[in-house]
């Protein structure tokens, strides 16, 4: 019964007008780590601005997500391209992130007058944000690093990215993450952009939500949302 329901639920939805200054309703969203701690408070101020009924429950993406996403207990979720994802949930794309390396202030790598290669950091002491769903079982630079033979290795993992930033604040490690960070945590920090084979490394930032919310007004208002304040976000640089 589950794609009749589903058919059903879609052609309802497609019957609705939708006006979020009516919303009543309490909305889960889990959001990675990167993008909680970046985004948490001015999304909960952007939705309410254009619907002052609505109640925001507003999560970490965890192992459990996916799961919650597929019994309905999640209206959407905010990732990578999560590993694995059942038939049932879509992905749709809201923004383009990319690949930027954060050291202490005074770190020796900010010396260098130009965007930085591999080499500069080969050797160097990883930080790196553990992302449920993307790089559980191992950091996604170390592994690429070592398959280019580099000498390197993660010793400190986390899913609170101030915990992260708090310790490379205060040592030699090196952050490889993303370039959306909260303004809080780049405090005696600096953005340095790296390229890869001559091309800055992009990845996609992904909305995930059930099939049958496909043409829900509602979740597609908050995927628009997001993707807006996410594209809000200056490019990280030198």
């Amino acid at each position: 019964l589950s794609p009749v329901l589903d058919d059903l639920s879609t052609t309802l939805n497609d019957q609705q007008v939708f006006d979020a200054s009516q919303l009543e309703e309490t909305v889960s969203i889990a959001l990675s780590p990167h993008v909680n701690a970046f985004l948490a408070g001015e999304l909960f101020s952007t939705l309410r601005e254009e619907a002052p009924g609505l109640r925001l429950h507003l999560s970490g993406w965890n192992e459990k997500s996916l799961a919650d996403l597929l019994k309905g207990e999640l209206h959407l979720g905010v990732n990578l391209e999560v590993e694995r994802t059942p038939k049932e949930i879509m992905t749709q794309q809201l923004a383009e992130d990319r690949f930027t390396l954060y050291v202490r202030e005074d770190h020796p790598l900010t010396k260098i007058d130009r965007e930085l290669a591999p080499d500069d950091f080969d050797g160097c002491e990883i930080a790196a944000l553990l992302i449920p769903d993307w790089n559980t079982r191992a950091s996604n630079m170390e592994r690429f690093l070592r398959a280019g033979g580099y000498r390197t290795r993660t010793v400190f993992r986390s899913d609170i990215p101030g915990a992260i930033t708090d310790n490379v604040r205060n040592s030699d490690m090196v952050y490889p993450a993303s370039s959306f960070m909260a303004p809080g945590d780049l405090r005696g920090l600096r953005q340095l952009a790296v390229r890869v084979n001559s091309e800055h490394v992009r990845f996609p930032v992904n909305a995930h939500y059930h099939q049958k919310n496909r043409r829900n007004p509602l979740t597609l208002w908050l995927a628009r949302r997001i993707g807006e304040l996410l594209e809000k976000q200056p490019a990280s640089g030198g």
